[in-house]
């Protein structure tokens, strides 16, 4: 087989499994998926997140899609993070729900060998290493910084209950 061959089928493969997964992970019930529990809960040498600071996560994490951009029904990341309590909560969620999507991706993905035969094993190291591997990073490095987020928002709302009202 061709080396263009070889990698227009490991392309195929790569983004249908990507594309199958995504509407996998929206079909999940969000009860599976719970931020204070293992394994989503963070660990104690992730210090709240600061240690993907030391992987300068901050500066790669946005050449990443995100998939809610280009399809319109699933749920918006970005709108009304910055004055809604739950949508926060649904958004530490969702971090969950994308972390557990690439993790079950990257156990899928050990047909690559299978499929392809012994140079599967490169794809599936490139896959996960290029594919999955990032996005799990950044959904850990997201949620803790999300929790103590929402926890300030709850606690200002706390302080305020006329403003519930309006």
């Amino acid at each position: 087989m061709s080396f263009g061959k070889w990698l227009l089928e490991f392309l195929l493969i790569a983004a249908g499994m990507g594309v199958l997964a995504f509407f996998v992970g929206e079909m999940l019930p969000r009860r599976w998926f719970n931020p204070d529990a293992f394994p989503y809960r963070c660990a104690k040498w992730e210090q709240g997140g600061a240690f993907y600071e030391k992987l300068r996560i901050r500066y790669w994490k946005d050449i990443f899609p995100d998939m809610s951009r280009f399809i319109p029904q699933t749920f918006r990341k970005k709108a009304g993070l910055s004055r809604d309590p739950e949508h926060a909560a649904r958004l530490i969620v969702e971090t969950c729900s994308a972390e557990a999507v690439h993790w079950g991706l990257m156990l899928v993905s050990l047909l690559y060998p299978i499929v392809m035969g012994p140079a599967g094993w490169i794809c599936y190291f490139l896959y996960n290493l290029l594919g999955n591997v990032p996005p799990i990073l950044i959904q850990r490095y997201n949620r803790p910084r999300l929790q103590k987020m929402l926890t300030m928002m709850r606690a200002r709302a706390a302080k305020r209950p006329w403003e519930e009202d309006a």
